[in-house]
């Protein structure tokens, strides 16, 4: 055997026994490690498992996740251990020796579910602890000189449901700051200097599920931040968004923002920068101007009081725009000004009655207006040489397709007509040569006759067919029945 190949195979046999032995020999009984970490995670353990051995893992990261561990004790952890993860455990009590072996190096803390009432002092010892994450645990009593000692390294905090009230006097010494996330508690203002010694570190910001119901002012000082959320207040004015900073995300969904012109004002601060932007679940009555989003390619007005169809401006980068559940009676007139090479537009669940192929760029390939009330499609409700290829037109009361309705659809693959009121399998379909599935289900009225013969050729090469005309399934109808229908029907 050639010297080269065997060196390789002794090299990959040692690799191999090297890791089995890792996992066989793990230091923590029924746990699974290796060079890096150890896994003792969604084992039903009670308790800490039991230490069996010695570490051949360099700093590892433990896992206790999703277990029912109350306690950690002292002596239970091995030492020089870089993180630990104790999610969904109910942790009541950890020994304040507990991390004695680690104090120097463990980094990384996670908490969910526990049920300790306060951060226990063993949290508060540690000497270069970089990122702590609390969630679903019931804070009563914080230690504040003790949370300020900590924060001298900390530069990732994530304190998610932990019952905060009030903003943290202590958290104000937290100059090192990258990552912050104050959610899911019932803070109504933040002090206009809170963020004065990590206004040039801090780089990701959450206040999600707070009573904020302002932009704080302390979020104007922030000169670096790159991704905000502010989800799921009742924030109203948004005045004090960080003007300085170049953000690339900004969540501002579940809020009662309904001043548009305010929105487009502050937006052009972002407009180099922004590829994220979340609004949906406002109070918007108008859309607003975004021309300068220009690496923005998703705009989502949903769940909005939209009801301007002459209204907003969006940058030629956009191509999927939704105004879902809003309140237009029309199809608003931006969709005509974006330039885009493909474009989805979805506008269901609004007041829409009629379309006309003049509302439709001939790019748009994607066009959603279920749950409207729309009656009719004319020989004009689509532009000559559309793009379109999915057409949704569920929930609408649709009585009457012209025979000639789809024949400037030469691209659609897809029709959906479920729940309308249709009589008839429209003719028009027949123009739809390259269809790949169509679906009329719950249309209740629909039957097929004789008369629908001419359709035959193309349902029958359609790939997926939905719903039923009258007692017979629209497929078994077109394989079945329609060959027996003479040809002149």
């Amino acid at each position: 055997m050639n010297d080269k190949i065997f060196r390789v195979i002794c090299v990959l046999l040692a690799g191999f026994l090297w890791t089995s032995a890792l996992d066989l020999e793990c230091v923590y009984q029924g746990c699974y490690c290796d060079y890096d970490s150890i896994n003792c995670g969604d084992m039903d353990l009670t308790a800490m498992p039991e230490i069996t051995g010695d570490s051949t893992a360099f700093m590892p990261q433990v896992s206790l996740d999703r277990n029912q561990i109350s306690r950690i004790s002292a002596g239970s952890l091995i030492a020089n251990i870089s993180g630990l993860s104790v999610a969904e455990n109910p942790v009541k009590t950890i020994d304040e020796a507990a991390f004695n072996e680690s104090l120097n190096t463990l980094q990384s803390l996670v908490f969910s579910g526990a049920a300790f009432a306060q951060i226990p002092d063993a949290v508060l010892q540690l000497r270069n602890l970089i990122s702590l994450s609390v969630s679903n645990t019931n804070i009563t009593t914080w230690n504040d000189s003790g949370m300020a000692k900590l924060g001298s390294g900390i530069q990732i905090l994530i304190l998610d449901t932990v019952g905060l009230t009030t903003w943290p006097t202590w958290l104000q010494v937290y100059s090192r700051l990258l990552q912050l996330t104050i959610s899911g508690s019932s803070i109504s203002s933040i002090p206009d200097n809170a963020f004065d010694l990590s206004a040039t570190s801090l780089r990701e910001l959450s206040l999600n599920n707070n009573n904020l119901v302002t932009v704080p002012k302390a979020l104007a000082n922030l000169t670096e931040l790159i991704k905000l959320s502010l989800a799921q207040n009742r924030i109203a004015n948004i005045t004090w968004l960080p003007q300085l900073s170049k953000l690339t995300s900004l969540s501002l969904n579940d809020n009662r923002i309904s001043d548009s012109v305010q929105l487009s004002t502050a937006l052009r601060s972002y407009g180099s920068t922004l590829n994220e932007f979340n609004i949906h679940d406002n109070l918007l009555t108008s859309i607003p101007d975004t021309p300068l989003l220009t690496q923005l390619t998703t705009l989502d007005f949903t769940h909005n009081h939209i009801s301007d169809p002459n209204s907003g401006s969006v940058s030629s980068a956009v191509i999927v725009l939704k105004l879902d559940y809003n309140r237009l009676r029309t199809i608003p007139r931006v969709l005509k000004t974006i330039n885009s090479k493909y474009i989805g537009v979805a506008l269901s669940y609004n007041s829409i009655f009629t379309i006309q192929g003049i509302d439709f760029p001939n790019s748009t390939t994607n066009v959603d207006l279920g749950g409207n009330f729309i009656q009719e499609l004319s020989d004009t409700s689509f532009p000559v040489n559309s793009s379109i290829m999915y057409l949704y037109l569920y929930n609408n009361p649709l009585t009457k397709v012209s025979p000639l309705a789809f024949r400037n659809l030469p691209q659609l693959r897809d029709l959906n007509l479920r729940n309308t009121r249709l009589t008839r399998l429209p003719l028009a379909i027949a123009s739809l040569t390259g269809l790949w599935s169509i679906d009329v289900t719950g249309s209740t009225y629909l039957v097929c006759t004789c008369e629908e013969k001419s359709l035959e050729a193309v349902i029958r090469a359609v790939y997926d067919i939905f719903g039923d005309c009258g007692p017979t399934s629209l497929y078994t109808f077109y394989n079945e029945f329609s060959p027996m229908c003479s040809s002149d029907k």
